[in-house]
C-alpha cells in the first residue's frame, strides 16, 4: 500500500510538472493574448505551482498578483492571492484581498474566507467588533446558497466566536447549535465533520449538555482516531463528571455530625434571610429550566476540579441535606471557598444523565446554574465587578479553516 501511495504521488508530481511546463510555454507566446486570458495562464500556473509545494509561495504570488492587475474583476484570482497572503501571515493583506474580491461581486468563497480571517485577527485586536462583522459576512455567504452545508458550519463557527470574544450571550451558543445541526444534516460526510463534531461539542459541553458533547466527541474520534486534542478533552470531561458525581453521592466525604451543623446553619440563614418578594426554595422544589422570584441557599462543599475558567462548578448542599453541582458563569473559581455560603436567585435547574463510557450505569444529578453574576452573592455579599469572569476561547483550538 505504501509503495502504491508513493507511486501515486510521483506520478500526480510527474502530471504537474508536465502541466507547469505547458503552462510557461503559453506564457512565453500570450503577448498574442487579451488581457483576460494572460491573466487565466497566471492564475492556472500559479494553481498549478502551489499543488507542488510550498516552495513556490512567493512565485505564486507573484503570478497572482500580475493576474490581478491584467483581470481585477476575478473574484477567484483576488481570493487565492488572500489565500496565500494567510498562509504567510500577511493578515493585512489578505483583508485586502478578500475584500477586493467581494467588491468585485459577491461570492461566497470571498466572503466566508474573509469572516474566518477576521475571527483570527479578532484575538489581537479586541474591542473592535470585528467578530461581530464575520458573523454579518458569513450570513451574507449564507444567503447566496442556503443549501451550502460549508456556509452553515462557518456560521456556527462565526456564532461561536461571537460567544467567547464579545458578547458572552448564551443566545450565541444556541444560535451556533442550529447552524452546526443544519450543515450536518445538509452533508452528513462533509470534509468538516470531525471539526464540526469538536466544535459542537465544546458549545454543548459549555451549555452543560454533557451527554450530547460526549456523544460528538465519539463520533469525531471515531473518525480521526488519532486526534490527540479529541482523546485528551474527552477523557478530561469523562473524569471530571465521574469525579462531581462521586463528591455529590458522598456529600463531599462529609461526616453526618458535620453535615448536620451545616444544615442547621443553612436553615438558620434561611429564617434570618427572608425576603418578601422571594420565595425561599431548596433543591427538590426547584423546577426545571428558570426559577422566577425564587431563591435558594447553599453551603459549598467542595470546588470541583475545572475544565474551564467558565463555569465555575462547585459540590453544594442546602438546608435539607440534598445536593447539587452549582454551576456559576460569571464568577472566577478563586473567589470560592469550600464552606462558603452562597446565595443563588432565579436559579435555573438542570437534570443530567450520563452514561460510564465502560460500566454502562447511568449517572443521575442535578446541576442549578447562575448565568449572571448579580444573582450571586458570596457570604450573602454581591459579587463585586472586579471578579466577574468571562469565557475564553483560542481560535487555533476552532478549527475553522476549510
Amino acid at each position: 500500500n505504501n509503495n502504491n501511495n508513493n507511486q501515486n504521488k510521483q506520478q500526480l508530481q510527474n502530471q504537474l510538472i508536465e502541466i507547469t511546463k505547458e503552462l510557461e510555454n503559453l506564457q512565453e507566446n500570450y503577448q498574442n493574448y487579451d488581457a483576460n486570458n494572460r491573466a487565466k495562464v497566471n492564475l492556472l500556473l500559479a494553481r498549478v505551482l502551489d499543488a507542488q509545494g510550498v516552495l513556490n509561495l512567493k512565485k505564486c504570488e507573484s503570478l497572482l498578483t500580475r493576474a490581478v492587475k491584467l483581470d481585477p474583476s476575478c473574484c477567484e484570482t483576488w481570493n487565492f492571492l488572500g489565500e496565500l497572503y494567510w498562509r504567510q501571515g500577511n493578515l493585512i493583506s489578505a483583508r485586502n484581498c478578500f475584500k477586493g474580491s467581494i467588491s468585485q461581486s459577491a461570492n461566497k468563497e470571498g466572503l466566508r474566507q474573509l469572516s474566518m480571517l477576521l475571527r483570527q485577527i479578532a484575538q489581537t485586536n479586541p474591542g473592535e467588533n470585528l467578530v461581530q462583522e464575520s458573523v454579518e459576512l458569513a450570513k451574507q455567504a449564507l444567503k447566496l446558497d442556503f443549501r451550502d452545508a460549508t456556509s452553515w458550519y462557518l456560521l456556527g463557527n462565526a456564532y461561536l466566536a461571537l460567544y467567547f470574544f464579545e458578547t458572552h450571550q448564551l443566545v450565541d451558543l444556541e444560535r451556533a447549535l442550529k447552524a452546526y445541526k443544519q450543515s450536518e444534516a445538509l452533508d452528513p460526510n462533509a470534509n468538516h465533520l470531525r471539526d464540526l463534531l469538536y466544535n459542537r461539542g465544546v458549545v454543548q459541553r459549555f451549555l452543560e449538555e454533557y451527554q450530547a458533547c460526549l456523544d460528538d466527541w465519539n463520533r469525531a474520534i471515531q473518525i480521526d482516531p488519532q486526534r490527540q486534542l479529541l482523546l485528551v478533552e474527552t477523557t478530561t470531561l469523562r473524569e471530571f463528571l465521574y469525579n462531581a458525581y462521586n463528591l455529590l453521592k458522598t456529600k463531599g466525604n462529609q461526616t453526618q455530625k458535620q453535615l448536620n451543623r451545616t444544615i442547621n446553619f443553612l436553615q438558620d440563614i434561611e429564617l434570618k434571610n427572608k425576603d418578601q418578594n422571594l420565595q425561599t426554595l431548596r433543591i427538590n422544589n426547584l423546577t426545571i429550566g428558570l426559577n422566577p422570584g425564587r431563591i435558594i441557599f447553599f453551603r459549598v462543599l467542595s470546588v470541583i476540579s475545572a475544565i474551564s475558567a467558565v463555569p465555575v462548578s462547585v459540590c453544594v448542599i442546602d438546608a435539607n441535606g440534598s445536593t447539587a453541582m452549582l454551576s456559576l458563569y460569571d464568577v472566577p473559581s478563586n473567589a470560592i471557598r469550600p464552606f462558603d455560603t452562597l446565595t443563588i436567585l432565579e436559579p435555573h435547574l438542570k437534570r443530567i444523565s450520563i452514561t460510564h463510557h465502560l460500566t454502562k450505569t447511568i449517572l443521575n444529578f442535578e446541576i442549578v446554574r447562575a448565568t449572571n453574576f448579580h444573582n450571586v452573592r458570596i457570604n450573602l455579599q454581591a459579587v463585586p465587578l472586579t471578579s466577574i469572569a468571562t469565557p475564553q476561547l483560542k481560535l487555533s483550538a476552532l478549527h475553522d479553516r476549510t
